[in-house]
């Protein structure tokens, strides 16, 4: 498994390149200053360095000669400074290539891999059945499984706490916008990597009174019943209604739908579909449901008239 050299200061980008390149079969060791980075050259071994140019503590161009230095990998540096100086500047300092934020992953990706490939470092990590193996040193992880078993654990335990009524919900007035905003984050390089759209038409000042992670983890599990539905080019609208009485929120997919047999059932626990390609352990929408009634709304689903899954769900005022 390849060694990813992560240094950024923002950890909101680091935690999504992070994921972007474990998913991708990389291993990433992140330092969030420079001082850190330079810590970590000395018992370290890496294949790729991935570096910010604007740090607290310094900058990128002197960190990329010291990389250089101590260990002759390529250095990307990825930097929202794009001006023809500071490309220049980086390239001379000996980094192997420069990537302007806001960067698409694919395109990263497929940059990393190219630098590998030049440096005769190319991954030998290929994933079966969930599996990941490294043909180098003949090591096989199963990392994806224990993933999914620890999310399956921990929605379990979720779920036990709301049955038991001691989640105690904090009711306070959430924009909508950025409760949407807060749901798409952590799903935004799936949905670049299978080229799915986001479409959101929300207006500004639409208030809704909830419990902001809650509504926000209920969120992200339709989201990514919408994703694995679609599986690659589609897109997701989300789209929200405010009158005196409610507040709607719709979430359309541009996926197959449901199967009429099915939507009795989508909402009870560890029901899977009768697909046999059916993936998931039937619990991440019924754990939406229940976050959302226990709010005091209620969640819905049905086939939109032009094709794809809809989820609509509505909170009385």
């Amino acid at each position: 498994m390849k060694q990813i050299f992560l240094v950024e200061d923002d950890r909101e980008i680091a935690r999504n390149l992070s994921l972007l390149l474990r998913s991708e079969g990389f291993e990433v060791f992140h330092a969030p200053i420079r001082q850190a980075a330079v810590d970590m050259l000395g018992g370290n071994r890496f294949d790729l360095a991935l570096v910010d140019i604007s740090l607290p503590d310094g900058n990128g161009f002197s960190l990329c000669a010291e990389i250089k230095g101590a260990q002759d990998i390529p250095v990307l540096f990825l930097t929202a400074s794009g001006d023809e100086a500071s490309v220049v500047t980086g390239l001379n300092m000996g980094a192997d290539d420069y990537i302007t934020k806001p960067f698409r992953p694919r395109e990263l990706v497929a940059r990393i891999q190219a630098a590998l490939r030049k440096s005769g470092r190319a991954a030998s990590v290929f994933t079966l059945d969930g599996l990941q193996v490294d043909t180098a040193s003949g090591l096989v992880k199963a990392e994806a499984l224990f993933g999914r078993t620890d999310w399956l654990l921990t929605t379990l335990l979720k779920l036990s706490r709301l049955d038991a009524g001691i989640v105690a919900f904090q009711r306070e007035s959430v924009e909508v916008q950025a409760l949407i905003k807060a749901a798409l984050r952590p799903l935004l390089i799936p949905m670049e990597l299978r080229e799915i759209v986001p479409k959101t038409e929300i207006a500004a000042g639409v208030m809704l009174r909830c419990d902001q992670n809650w509504l926000a983890e209920a969120l992200q599990n339709i989201l990514k019943n919408c994703i694995e539905s679609i599986v690659r080019e589609g897109s997701i609208a989300i789209t929200c209604a405010d009158n005196p009485l409610f507040t709607e929120l719709t979430i359309h997919d541009s996926g197959p739908g449901f199967d009429r047999e099915e939507l009795p059932h989508i909402f009870e626990r560890f029901y899977r579909g009768k697909a046999s390609g059916a993936t998931g352990y039937g619990i991440g929408l019924a754990l939406s449901r229940t976050i959302i009634t226990r709010q005091g709304g209620t969640l819905a689903a049905r086939n939109h008239p032009q094709g794809g899954a809809l989820f609509v769900l509505r909170f009385p005022k």
